[in-house]
């Protein structure tokens, strides 16, 4: 996940060189707007709710060990 910020961040220092040519410079350009955009931040369409199964389980009474410790 992170290799894409250090790419965005090594052509925006490309960018900053005075000798590099203007095509080259709209070239990076492009890149890191492409890069920003597939690594964007995406909505979830439903709200994800995490819970911990083990405190949910317990919590209704039920059992949370393994079926072959119960049956010895």
């Amino acid at each position: 996940m992170t290799d894409h910020k250090q790419i965005i961040e090594r052509l925006k220092q490309q960018n900053m060189n005075p000798d590099l040519p203007e095509s080259q410079r709209a070239a990076n350009e492009h890149r890191i707007t492409w890069l920003e955009i597939l690594h964007r931040e995406k909505p979830s369409k439903t709200k994800t709710v995490y819970y911990d199964a083990v405190q949910q389980r317990l919590a209704h009474g039920y059992s949370v060990s393994p079926a072959s410790l119960l049956h010895d």
